[in-house]
């Protein structure tokens, strides 16, 4: 299991089944399936999507401009990232396959390198 947190916030793979890794967003003491999919297309896309590279701006919100950087099977969430001076916000949109529910996560330059690090490993 690999837990990615922030604040309030973590986003949990489990990698028992390295083909099929099921992810969880976790507010506070709320765990929500966001769905699933491989190890290797998670990792590459969030090494992809977190490093500061620059990106195709998928849409804007909230004040800021962000890019797609995976979608979930099963419950089809999908995960956007912006650039924010040093640090990362996250959107995390159709949080439990709810059309509307999104979640953001403000992760600071010293975070995010961390979960760089933390996906790099795996």
């Amino acid at each position: 299991m690999i837990k990615l947190c922030a604040d309030q916030y973590s986003i949990e793979i489990d990698t028992n089944n390295i083909g099929w890794c099921k992810c969880w967003l976790v507010i506070e003491e709320n765990k929500t399936y966001l769905g699933a999919e491989s190890l290797e297309y998670l990792k590459d896309h969030l090494l992809a999507g977190l490093d500061d590279s620059p990106k195709e701006i998928s849409g804007h919100l909230y004040k800021y401009n962000f890019s797609w950087v995976l979608s979930l099977e099963e419950v089809h969430s999908v995960l956007y990232v912006a650039k924010v001076d040093l640090g990362k916000v996250l959107l995390v949109q159709n949080v439990g396959g709810k059309a509307n529910e999104m979640c953001l996560i403000k992760l600071s330059q010293d975070r995010y390198l961390q979960w760089l690090d933390q996906i790099r490993i795996i």
